[in-house]
């Protein structure tokens, strides 16, 4: 059994053992047909029956981020995927580090909550998938004391920048116009920017005083945040 690309042998001849025969897989473009030869009498006929092979390309998908790399609190950067050389449409996986993430788009925001290291697995309308670069969206350094937003309806959020990612303890107070003490919290932070969520709305409206402190309470940095 002689196997044929377009009419032109393609490999070598099989003998016949009174089973289905493999030729292997095949890759290249066009119609296959088998040839069968009797080896006593030499007479050769056409199989019925052909296979036509196509190939698809094969598609890419590269990230981009824009407006930044590195982030602190208050912004949000996005990752673009973009795939191409396949046949549209495209669908999108997503993963940060080794996780899938649920996002079915070709967009994806991240901030100080989400960093971490991105990736996409694009499959188009063939079935053909392609995976692309590792992107990371990493921290920037930044020792300011973030307050946000402000003004607010009483509720907002306080992050500082942990330098080295130690394992650290810190606390924030905050004081009334009066300097009544109406919020205070101690926590542990192993990452480099910790948001804390602060509710103020059965306080009421004005302006307060935030204060950072260390693991014992000592001064880091104090703010002022508005509430309506």
């Amino acid at each position: 059994y002689q196997l044929q690309l377009n009419g032109v042998n393609n490999g070598a001849a099989l003998a016949g053992n009174g089973g289905a025969l493999s030729f292997g897989n095949k890759t290249t473009t066009g119609t296959y047909t088998v040839i069968a030869t009797n080896t006593t009498t030499s007479c050769a006929v056409q199989m019925p029956g052909s296979v036509a092979v196509v190939t698809h390309p094969q598609p890419t998908v590269s990230l981009n981020v824009s407006p930044y790399q590195n982030v602190y609190p208050g912004l949000t950067t996005t990752i673009a995927a973009t795939a191409a050389n396949g046949t549209a449409p495209y669908t999108y996986s997503w993963f940060r580090g080794n996780q899938s993430i649920t996002n079915n788009g070709n967009t994806y925001s991240v901030n100080v909550t989400n960093m971490g290291s991105y990736r996409v697995v694009a499959t188009d309308a063939n079935g053909c998938t392609v995976q692309s670069q590792v992107t990371t969206i990493a921290d920037s350094a930044n020792n300011k004391l973030f307050i946000y937003p402000s003004p607010n309806d009483g509720r907002f959020n306080v992050v500082y920048y942990n330098a080295g990612n130690s394992t650290i303890e810190r606390t924030v107070a905050v004081f009334s116009a009066k300097g009544e003490k109406v919020y205070y919290n101690k926590f542990t932070i192993n990452q480099p920017y910790h948001v804390v969520q602060i509710d103020l709305r059965r306080n009421g409206a004005g302006v307060y005083y935030v204060v950072l402190g260390d693991g014992s309470g000592a001064k880091l940095k104090t703010g002022e945040v508005l509430v309506r």
